[in-house]
């Protein structure tokens, strides 16, 4: 522990031991349905402190789901040609400008096995031909081509390199404009949904085939549930960025100028295998897993400016996944978080430390690792399920340890917090105003 001043203020700041990671990152574009993004073998500590030596491997469909078809907003033409191997792409009909540049695109049967080929546009060669950000994979002709300034969901999921496991599906939003050549690191957002979006079975209703394998079914259990909360919001709020940075003065306060991730669980967010598989793709993503610099990216996201935000099981996800990762985020807003007071993330060092038996498990007492993350909890007057007791009571021992969130209340509201917090005015232009490279000082002094 280090006191450090600030303007004639003492802050207690802790400082976290960081596990080395080692990793032998490899691209393999030879999947069947699918390409790879990255994979790596990771040695690290898990939520339980325990070694954790996985290797996973994490893919990037190129189907367009219902969300991409619905929302997608560009231009269409139907005599789209490539070549194996080669990243130029032709239409005789279409009209290139240098302003196509960066756009998302998407070329039917160019992809790994005659899947789409979603990627973004590189370079205008003449106004009907262009280079893409990715080569294809099959030789088309007469293909419909579809590209346009506004992003679209895509899919993804993970699984472990060693065996071919499943591990988690995702949905990820790319910023307008998106260019993956240009000299830029975009913030993220990372959604956590809440139990009723699962990948598989709430109550009575099922979305996914039960009899779903990995192995008959790549896409297994996957579908776009996890985006019925958030997903409208977060896309408005990305396209109404419309390629503006976050630095720039004139973005509209209700836009969000970067990426939205949205992983799917299977059956809730129940323990810390599924935090840790949401953790991961974070990693794998965006380069957090390795602190010595050498963990490539699979996108150009930057780790300064990662926010996490949930709903009902997704919010109590938040603070258990902040309780194993609090390196990886800059700001945290859980909706009507399902969390005990009582657990470990709330849990301060008791002073003076118990006697006995020694040593002491600091892994019981947790708040300082939230201490310092901005907070920005929103809770229902009404609600049962958190009752406004408990939050209130994780809110006062956030505030005794340090922590000084915005607590968020709506009187007359139950559990469905989530449609005003994301309708206020600020909602999305306060996580920007937050960047890990900033000290944030304990009792906001």
């Amino acid at each position: 522990m280090k006191s450090l001043k600030f303007s004639g203020v003492t802050a207690i700041v802790f400082l976290l031991a960081i596990e080395s990671i080692a990793q032998n990152i490899i691209i393999d574009k030879n999947y069947q349905g699918n390409r790879t993004l990255r994979t790596g073998t990771r040695s690290n500590r898990n939520s339980n402190g325990a070694n954790d030596n996985t290797g996973v491997k994490i893919y990037e469909f190129y189907d367009m789901t219902s969300w991409d078809t619905k929302f997608y907003d560009g231009k269409t033409f139907t005599d789209g040609a490539m070549t194996n191997g080669s990243n130029i792409l032709t239409s005789a009909t279409a009209t290139f400008v240098v302003g196509d540049i960066g756009k998302m695109i998407n070329v039917t049967g160019a992809g790994v096995a005659g899947k789409p080929l979603v990627t973004t546009i590189a370079t205008r060669i003449s106004a009907t031909q262009v280079t893409l950000a990715i080569n294809a994979s099959t030789t088309v002709s007469a293909k419909t081509i579809r590209y346009g300034a506004k992003p679209a969901y895509t899919e993804g999921f993970y699984t472990i390199y060693s065996n071919g496991n499943f591990e988690m599906n995702y949905r990820l939003l790319f910023p307008v404009g998106y260019n993956p050549v240009e000299n830029y690191k975009y913030p993220l957002i990372v959604m956590l949904h809440g139990a009723g979006e699962r990948g598989n079975c709430w109550n009575s209703s099922c979305y996914g085939n039960a009899g779903d394998t990995l192995s008959t079914n790549p896409q297994y259990r996957n579908n776009d549930m996890n985006l019925t909360h958030g997903g409208q919001p977060h896309l408005n709020a990305v396209y109404l960025a419309n390629g503006k940075k976050a630095e720039d003065p004139t973005l509209d306060p209700l836009s969000f100028p970067g990426f939205v991730l949205f992983p799917q669980n299977e059956s809730g967010w129940i323990g810390a295998t599924q935090y840790e598989q949401a953790w991961r793709i974070i990693d794998l993503l965006a380069g957090t897993g390795d602190y010595n610099g050498n963990y490539s990216s699979a996108y150009n996201i930057d780790p300064d400016r990662i926010y996490l935000h949930g709903l009902s099981n997704g919010a109590g996800a938040c603070w258990e996944v902040l309780r194993a990762r609090p390196d990886l985020f800059a700001a945290i807003l859980p909706m009507s978080a399902v969390i005990s007071h009582s657990a470990e993330i709330f849990t301060a060092i008791p002073s003076p430390l118990p006697a006995s038996p020694p040593p002491v498990d600091y892994n019981k007492y947790r708040l300082y690792r939230a201490a310092t993350i901005p907070a920005w909890i929103f809770q229902g007057g009404v609600d049962t399920n958190p009752t406004p007791n408990n939050t209130n009571q994780e809110v006062a021992k956030l505030k005794a340890g340090g922590a000084t969130p915005i607590y968020t209340i709506y009187p007359t509201t139950g559990h469905g917090t989530w449609g005003q917090a994301y309708g206020e005015p600020k909602f999305f232009s306060w996580m920007l105003q937050h960047n890990k490279k900033d000290i944030q000082v304990l009792f906001g002094d």
